[in-house]
């Protein structure tokens, strides 16, 4: 007999948010002080998709993409 194992699409989602957003605060004390400042409040922009995404939301999440190495 096989056993056959299922995966939860929510909680697969749910472990890999997690796990970025702990990524996220980890590398956010190493940032240059500018960085930090700016990284501030972009939590949920990590997650967004880019059909929801707006045009400086883009452009932003690209710089912050740029000084947040481990989390891009």
């Amino acid at each position: 007999m096989v056993e056959q194992i299922d995966f939860d699409h929510f909680h697969v989602a749910k472990q890999l948010v997690e796990v970025m957003d702990k990524t996220r605060q980890n590398e956010h004390p190493h940032l240059p002080v500018e960085s930090r400042r700016q990284a501030k409040g972009t939590r949920f922009w990590w997650q967004y998709s880019d059909k929801w995404m707006t045009e400086s939301r883009q452009e932003k999440l690209i710089w912050q993409s740029a000084q947040m190495k481990l989390t891009s």
